[in-house]
């Protein structure tokens, strides 16, 4: 199995299909050196530089999807956990195989540059 189809198959039991949205569960650890979306065993983890102050690792979670996503940050909320490390963001208008695959991109560079 490539690192993309291990990357994918951890995916499929975090990104949820819904009517006009899709969801992500992520798990957030505020401040890290920097922010990005790594996997941690079958956990997908975003790093953020922010500090666990005011909803800004939330902040910074929706604008780095929305940036990802190349969406504005209006169509990415946190529908679940907003003051817990667990977290269901919400994305508008865009289809779970889009999702996926920007994710995958994304997670394995990271995983060939660690």
């Amino acid at each position: 199995m490539s690192m993309e189809e291990k990357i994918r198959s951890i995916l499929e039991k975090h990104v949820y299909d819904g009517p006009g949205y899709v969801d992500i569960i992520v798990y957030v650890k505020p401040e890290q050196r920097e922010s990005k979306l790594v996997l941690e065993g079958d956990d997908l983890v975003f790093h953020t530089v922010e500090p666990d102050v005011a909803g800004r690792p939330n902040a910074d979670l929706v604008r780095y999807l929305a940036q990802l996503l190349n969406i504005p940050t209006s169509r990415v909320e946190v529908v679940y956990g907003t003051r817990d490390t667990t977290k269901r963001v919400r994305i508008y208008e865009v289809d779970r195989d889009t999702v996926i695959e920007a994710l995958v991109k994304v997670l394995a560079s990271s995983e060939e540059s660690s």
